[in-house]
């Protein structure tokens, strides 16, 4: 992507690439990324913790049996 675009090869240059962390594969992980991508870092931190505590292991089916109402008590709305 760099070599096609000036203003990312820039911030490339400047700042160097950028870190790729590494995360355990699934479901529970992709809500986590979900939620950092819609709220802040830390916000998304705590509703997951609160969900995984919820929850448990999170696991699709699990949060599937989850109600409206449990959802909205882990800020999970």
């Amino acid at each position: 992507l760099t070599q096609i675009n000036p203003d990312l090869n820039r911030v490339v240059v400047n700042f160097g690439v950028p870190p790729l962390w590494k995360r355990e594969p699934g479901f529970g992980t992709l809500v986590h990324i979900i939620l950092e991508q819609q709220v802040s870092l830390a916000s998304a931190r705590a509703t997951y913790d609160k969900l995984t505590k919820a929850a448990g292991t999170l696991i699709s089916s699990r949060f599937l049996e989850f109600s409206d109402l449990e959802l909205s008590r882990v800020w999970f709305q």
